[in-house]
């Protein structure tokens, strides 16, 4: 039997917290709640050879004390083990040359997100 434990995320996703918040986050919240934590992560998995793929604001998830967390590991790779050659992710949030099904660095699927998706929640 395999059993499954995760912590709970009371504070929700950023998509509800986006949603809560009238569709907007001042750019205040938007750069100390999400780009900052958001990027070490993504700089920490990286390091590691570990690539997310499906980066999206359903997939990142606040405590109660608003502390980020990334989750939905589920299509991620590790480098050192095999290529990320397969064109997978969420299609409103995948880069358009992954979409052409052409390569991308590491960074670039993270890259597009944060330059292109979530100015659009910024007031």
């Amino acid at each position: 039997m395999l059993v499954l434990v995760q912590e709970y995320m009371r504070g929700g996703s950023l998509t509800r917290v986006i949603k809560e918040l009238g569709g907007r986050l001042t750019e205040f919240q938007t750069m100390h709640l999400v780009l900052l934590p958001l990027l070490a992560g993504l700089a920490y998995l990286h390091a590691r050879g570990i690539v997310h793929r499906d980066i999206k604001p359903d997939n990142l998830l606040f405590t109660p004390d608003w502390q980020l967390k990334l989750c939905d590991f589920g299509v991620s790779v590790c480098l050192h083990e095999e290529r990320a050659v397969t064109k997978t992710g969420s299609k409103d949030y995948m880069a358009p040359v992954r979409e052409r099904g052409r390569a991308c660095g590491r960074e670039g699927m993270g890259i597009w997100l944060l330059c292109s998706v979530l100015p659009a929640y910024v007031a």
